[in-house]
């Protein structure tokens, strides 16, 4: 099997998490919480460094221990998740950097080194589902940078329409999902897709 390129990993968790009603991140999930098991994920997959986006906030929850992960707030606050990408975008030693965000568990190791093996160069890849892209499951490219900082200073946050642009000007790659695939792309957004899940809340 050939070898996916190295890559940034980083974990989107300073969503408000309102529908949930309590803090997504420290959803129990076997015997660790959502956020260290989403970190310990993207370990496992091989990324070459780990970084936490908490959003604007000066204060955030205790980082878990046994994984290597450093904090990243956003430049751009209230500006959703795209202010955290390209925060990480900017610090980034990798040319690919795979956004996770923390309340998707379903996403694999094997889901990751398969989107990453799919990045050529200097270019991400967005997952589709029904005509729409899984924006916080994706791989970007560092280069994209510039773009997602003009779309904040001009108050567009939207993912949909950043990814689009990325699509058209040849630095992000659409993978349509397979059927197979499909139920691992799910959000974690209120307690009834927990409860769902068989995992038991806080």
């Amino acid at each position: 099997m050939t070898p996916h390129p190295s890559f940034t990993g980083v974990l989107l968790a300073g969503g408000q998490s309102r529908r949930m009603g309590f803090d997504k991140a420290l959803l129990p999930i076997g015997n660790q919480t959502l956020m260290h098991r989403q970190l310990a994920l993207l370990q496992a997959a091989g990324a070459s460094e780990i970084w936490l986006s908490c959003g604007a906030s000066p204060d955030f929850r205790p980082l878990p221990a046994g994984v290597p992960v450093r904090l990243i707030r956003d430049v751009f606050p209230n500006s959703g998740p795209l202010a955290g990408i390209a925060a990480a975008l900017e610090i980034a030693r990798e040319e690919r950097v795979f956004v996770l965000a923390v309340d998707m568990p379903g996403i694999t190791e094997e889901l990751v080194r398969c989107l990453l093996s799919l990045s050529p160069e200097r270019c991400g890849v967005a997952p589709v589902i029904e005509g729409r892209y899984e924006t916080v499951s994706a791989v970007y490219p560092r280069c994209a940078l510039a773009q997602a900082e003009q779309f904040l200073r001009t108050g567009q946050f939207g993912l949909q329409r950043f990814i689009a642009l990325g699509v058209e000007e040849g630095w992000m790659k659409p993978w349509p999902v397979p059927l197979e695939c499909l139920a691992a792309f799910v959000n974690w957004n209120s307690p009834e897709d927990v409860t769902g899940s068989g995992t038991i809340q806080p």
